[in-house]
């Protein structure tokens, strides 16, 4: 499952934008966790777009995991800041 999200650009500074692949049929979870797995940012899409853009500006540099959740699927992976 995980080919159908890709998360761009990555490394990223100031927005991250989410493909979304064939998961735009339902609700969806995003977070990103930082390295010592605190959650971060976390936004919920109802009814997502193929792409969603988000505003990361105010996290620090650093690796973190992006996540997304639904009812079905949990497709986790690393997320560059500079």
């Amino acid at each position: 499952h995980s080919q159908m999200i890709n998360f761009f650009p990555n490394p990223t500074n100031e927005y991250l934008t989410i493909s979304f692949g064939n998961l735009t049929q339902s609700e969806s979870d995003f977070s990103l966790v930082d390295s010592a797995g605190k959650t971060v940012f976390m936004q919920k899409f109802k009814d997502p777009n193929s792409l969603e853009t988000i505003n990361i500006k105010a996290l620090s540099k650093g690796f973190y995991l992006a996540v997304i959740e639904n009812k079905t699927t949990r497709i986790t992976k690393k997320i560059v800041i500079k």
